[in-house]
């Protein structure tokens, strides 16, 4: 008796079962294809009625939106597109907006709809940059916690009387700091390196990036411009004008 497979019956299991991966794999592939047709075209009705509820209702609805300002533009806009060529119809009595679940609009409707909203100002690529300069601060308080300094920030005043906060990005200075090699009395004098990020024309963050003397005492030399892009990026903007006078 031969107990092993028969001549051929190997080959014959190995072939059905390779023309039947193909098909399993077919009808798969089959079902994945509907499923995310499905899903698309779920999609586009969800999206086509956002659509059209967003061209039906009024100004102060749309506008109430917690949309990012661009979007909302561009909603206001395609808004009063529609309603502008409306009015330029005089055949035209009203508009309904298919699924948008907003009563047909009348014609009397249509100049608020037909207006157009403002456009939305882009911040000047210079908003924002890091201006340098030379600065002299009265320490009011101190924080000698460099961990700290993004929630506890130094206290000054600067030369004329105006409070200031700011942050100390001076390695060296923090070293000799840890090491015990400065001192710090009531109204110590800084004499500084300042990085000013400016919004508007208006100083928003103060970054002292060298500490260059300490009362009247010298600790430190100006960074290059060089070690001023390492430390703020291509922001930097230091320049022979800018450091002649305060930001503050």
């Amino acid at each position: 008796m031969h107990d092993g497979p028969r001549p051929g019956q190997h080959n014959t299991l190995t072939t059905a079962r390779e023309q039947g991966l193909p098909d399993a794999i077919s009808q798969k592939t089959n079902l994945l294809e509907k499923a995310t047709k499905e899903v698309c075209g779920l999609l586009g009705e969800i999206l086509s009625q956002m659509s059209s509820r967003a061209l039906a209702l009024p100004k102060e609805q749309l506008y109430g939106f917690e949309l990012p300002p661009e979007l909302e533009f561009e909603l206001a806009d395609a808004q009063a597109d529609v309603f502008e060529a409306c009015l330029g119809d005089d055949l035209v009595k009203s508009i309904e907006f298919e699924d948008s679940g907003v009563p047909p609009i009348q014609r009397s409707d249509f100049a608020l709809r037909a207006l157009r909203p403002p456009r939305v100002e882009k911040e000047d690529d210079t908003e924002g940059a890091w201006a340098v300069s030379f600065e002299t601060i009265v320490v009011t308080s101190p924080n000698f916690a460099v961990e700290e300094q993004e929630n506890r920030k130094w206290k000054g005043r600067s030369q004329d009387g105006r409070p200031l906060l700011f942050t100390i990005d001076d390695q060296e200075f923090w070293s000799k700091s840890h090491r015990k090699e400065l001192k710090f009395t009531e109204d110590t004098v800084l004499t500084v390196q300042m990085a000013t990020r400016l919004r508007k024309g208006k100083a928003k963050e103060l970054r002292a990036v060298r500490i260059l003397k300490i009362d009247d005492l010298e600790i430190g030399l100006p960074l290059d411009e060089n070690a001023l892009s390492a430390i703020l990026g291509s922001l930097a903007r230091p320049s022979a004008d800018e450091r002649q006078g305060s930001f503050f």
